[in-house]
């Protein structure tokens, strides 16, 4: 499953929040890749699989990407 932590936040949110919901995202999320806060307090927890590889532009990068080069 790749469903999003929220956890609605009053105003700025503070780091007791974001800690709170990146524990609540991580059963379902092999990696946290990325933190969203909303306008209306929401804090959104995305995984790795919400941003997905561009695709390699030549043999090199594709190199590069799989690890191969270091």
């Amino acid at each position: 499953m790749n469903a999003p932590a929220r956890i609605r936040a009053k105003g700025i949110p503070r780091q007791q929040k974001v800690d709170q919901a990146c524990e609540r995202a991580k059963p379902w999320l092999e990696e946290i890749a990325a933190v969203e806060f909303a306008p209306d307090g929401t804090i959104r927890v995305l995984g790795r699989a919400a941003f997905p590889a561009a695709a390699p532009k030549d043999e090199f990068e594709s190199w590069a990407q799989s690890g191969k080069l270091d």
